[in-house]
């Protein structure tokens, strides 16, 4: 098993410790929120050799024009680190469309399928989608 940590603006100033596998770091959020932050984290795990990926936090807006903008302020992470699509907004009325309009958008700029993190009460809104064949899955798991 590995050990990584999910970190975004919030965690500003973190050294990253040697300690852990990887990181997943937030990159963008909806159509206009691109975390200043994130190139330094990518750059802390690239220099102590850790894992890592870039995430988008999903919002109601268009899931193709988010893709785009995820796209869009990640070229340099492509090739490198792992895509990830953040879904978890109770604003969001049809995941499973919204999830698969931006994964197939994603797929179309990029050729890579971003993995899908959203909790293990949510998977089942994902039911009938290819998504669920083409993308990884990270479940948001809280043990304590």
């Amino acid at each position: 098993m590995l050990t990584c940590i999910d970190i975004s603006n919030w965690q500003n100033g973190l050294n990253i410790p040697e300690s852990i596998d990887g990181c997943i770091i937030k990159a963008t959020e909806g159509l206009t929120f691109v975390d200043k932050y994130c190139d330094g984290f990518v750059t802390q795990c690239r220099a102590k050799g850790l894992l890592w990926g870039f995430y988008h936090f999903m919002t109601s807006a268009d899931p193709e024009k988010q893709a785009l903008f995820f796209a869009e302020n990640t070229k340099g992470y492509s090739g490198f680190g792992i895509p990830v699509l953040d879904i978890e907004s109770s604003l969001i009325s049809n995941w499973g469309d919204s999830a698969q309009r931006f994964v197939d958008k994603y797929h179309a700029i990029t050729g890579v399928y971003p993995v899908i993190y959203a909790s293990a009460s949510t998977l089942s809104k994902f039911n009938g989608y290819p998504l669920v064949e083409t993308c990884g899955l990270w479940i948001a798991g809280y043990p304590d």
